[in-house]
């Protein structure tokens, strides 16, 4: 989880959901009061024109859409990388897509067509892996302090063993076995019986 000075979380799943739209009129902001995400007709509905355009750049920030290049390089990471160990035929009929006239739906269209081989379900989540990494650059330079927090139980002893830093074999052994013993954690040995 994102969160900023005011201690508000930021939504970075409507980030990266903005971030991917490929609908050009939609423009999405961050709102660095409340920490959501949405769109500028929603912003001006709610908060009105005069407020939401003197918050530009000190509450409201842009949220960047991400370039075709950068689409394109995911892919190509992502074929190289996923598609041509296991299928070199499947893989060379995506790259011959590049020349197309819609590439990236396309590309989505022959993954959807797979679906039984479970490409598209690959694809979504590299894609969505690629573009949490996007949303962090975009965060360095935001003129913002954003701290990131690792989501958690409260109640979860491995959960805070890692987040104060306790991750010697040692440490992380006693937090099984505290975790064991609240039972956090489903008796292992029972499972197979």
């Amino acid at each position: 989880m994102f969160i900023l000075s005011n201690n508000k979380q930021i939504d970075y799943e409507a980030i990266i959901d903005a971030m991917l739209d490929l609908v050009v009129d939609h423009i999405y902001w961050l709102d660095a009061q409340t920490g959501m995400c949405n769109l500028e007709s929603w912003f001006i509905k709610n908060s009105g024109k005069v407020n939401f355009e003197s918050g530009k750049n000190n509450r409201f920030f842009r949220v960047p859409k991400i370039a075709e290049f950068e689409r394109w390089q995911w892919i190509a990471g992502y074929i190289a990388e996923m598609v041509e160990c296991e299928n070199k035929e499947f893989a060379k009929k995506l790259e011959e897509i590049k020349l197309g006239k819609n590439p990236y739906y396309d590309f989505i269209k022959i993954l959807e067509e797979k679906e039984n081989e479970g490409w598209i379900y690959g694809w979504n989540s590299w894609e969505g892996d690629s573009a949490f990494e996007e949303m962090k650059k975009w965060f360095i330079k935001l003129p913002l302090e954003i701290e990131e927090k690792m989501d958690h139980f409260d109640d979860c002893p491995i959960c805070k063993a890692m987040e104060e830093g306790r991750t010697s074999e040692k440490e992380l052994k006693d937090a099984f076995r505290e975790a064991n013993f609240k039972n956090v954690l489903d008796d292992i040995y029972d499972k197979d019986k």
